[in-house]
């Protein structure tokens, strides 16, 4: 035994270890609605918490006040049609008021695509081939009088703007609603 724990034992004092922040589960009730549409980096997102829960000591009853930031906000993309957005939860208020500084984050994406029966049939690229078919076809009789000339030119120019239109449409925006929950891994921040 080393001489300096000899003297704390013989002392009566003990040694004490730092405690360290437990990571917990917690879900959170987000108090504004959260769409890929308008919800930008560095927005705040108030929140509720869901559950109790212990955090650093402190029982965190249902129903306290907590602040969620955005950290990325991502809409859906022309070619890979669904976005995301990741919240960071930054604080829990204790019931004695104490603001607890935490850390941890969620990255929320649109539920799953609709089963291919109630995909919506694709309005808009059908639409734009047929505009763009006739106008091709409207352009090709004014150089050629042959009947397949001009019916060629407009297939060519309809397909063409048809799946050029399909491919570059932005992906569905999405919509989280007020009220809807998320589960976050948080620790709390220590503070020096």
């Amino acid at each position: 035994m080393s001489a300096g724990l000899a003297v704390l034992v013989a002392s009566g004092l003990t040694v004490v270890a730092p405690r360290i922040a437990q990571p917990v589960s917690a879900r959170f009730q987000i108090q504004t609605t959260v769409t890929t549409r308008s919800t930008r980096t560095g927005d705040a997102v108030p929140l509720v918490v869901g559950d109790a829960f212990v955090l650093d000591g402190a029982g965190i009853p249902a129903g306290s006040a907590a602040n969620g930031v955005v950290m990325r906000a991502v809409r859906p993309g022309r070619v890979r049609g669904r976005g995301e957005i990741e919240i960071a939860v930054e604080s829990v208020t204790a019931p004695d008021g104490r603001v607890i500084p935490v850390r941890g984050s969620v990255v929320i994406e649109p539920p799953p695509r609709r089963p291919p029966m109630q995909r919506r049939p694709p309005t808009v690229p059908i639409l734009a081939g047929m505009a763009a078919g006739y106008g091709t076809a409207a352009l090709a009789s004014q150089v050629s009088n042959s009947a397949e000339t001009i019916a060629g030119a407009g297939v060519i120019g309809g397909l063409g703007a048809g799946i050029l239109v399909g491919v570059l449409q932005r992906g569905e925006d999405w919509v989280f609603p007020r009220g809807e929950t998320i589960d976050v891994t948080i620790t709390a921040v220590r503070q020096p």
